[in-house]
């Protein structure tokens, strides 16, 4: 028995530390939509680091690090990156939906959430994976139903977006692959030979509108102030 119970008790830690490793692996989606041919975006994670790459043309690389706080955006044929640190989550605008179902239907083998979202003239279904935490709204480009979904945890494993008046379906994202894989620690920085330069400062907020002249005022108008350059190398995606 004293040999018996070192192994018993290694058996039954083991499915516990299995658990509570993160998921490593590889999701990749197929986007389709009236005028999308089939588009592919591959998100790729690693040690909680979710590397995001649409497939079908060199756009740049973008890496998300929960643990930094940080993106870091590879531009396009990797000679250069910025990094920005993460910024607070959107707010919930007026109007905007957010109904979690009852029914939660896993996906390629991974429990998932299922989320209807109306925002801003869409309605959309989305599936988020129980299993692979992520921020959904940091890994788009500013998508409203993206956004409406800010604070709720998982990645993105299907989406089918519709305009909210007609029902015709915008865009719809499906799984092609979803796989457990190790990868490589390289891929998830920066390139060794990029160079890493200033991010582009955000667009300056439009002026506000100068108060009526009286009759008689001949005042010129104040100047607009001026929008700062953006770098010319390096692009976010």
């Amino acid at each position: 028995m004293k040999l018996i119970t070192p192994l018993l008790a290694l058996l039954c830690l083991a499915p516990a530390a299995h658990a509570a490793s993160a998921w490593e692996g590889l999701v990749t989606l197929k986007i389709t939509g009236p005028g999308i041919p089939g588009q592919f975006v591959n998100y790729s994670v690693r040690n909680g680091i979710i590397r995001v790459d649409l497939l079908g043309g060199d756009y740049g690389s973008r890496l998300v690090d929960p643990a930094k706080k940080e993106i870091i955006n590879i531009a396009p044929g990797g000679k250069t990156y910025t990094r920005q640190p993460f910024g607070p989550a959107p707010v919930m605008k007026p109007g905007w939906q957010v109904e979690k179902l009852a029914l939660t239907d896993p996906i390629k083998g991974h429990p998932t959430s299922h989320y209807t979202v109306k925002a801003d003239g869409t309605r959309a279904e989305v599936w988020l994976a129980d299993d692979m935490p992520a921020e959904l709204w940091r890994l788009t480009e500013g998508a409203p139903w993206a956004m409406a979904l800010a604070g709720k945890s998982g990645l993105l494993l299907r989406a089918i977006i519709r305009d909210a008046v007609n029902g015709k379906i915008i865009m719809q994202m499906d799984p092609e692959t979803v796989q457990g894989m190790r990868q490589m620690a390289a891929d998830f920085a920066p390139p060794p030979d990029a160079k890493e330069v200033a991010a582009p400062a955000p667009a300056a907020a439009p002026p506000a509108a100068a108060p009526a002249s009286k009759a008689g005022d001949d005042a010129p108008p104040a100047p607009a102030a001026p929008r700062p350059p953006a770098p010319s190398n390096g692009r976010r995606r």
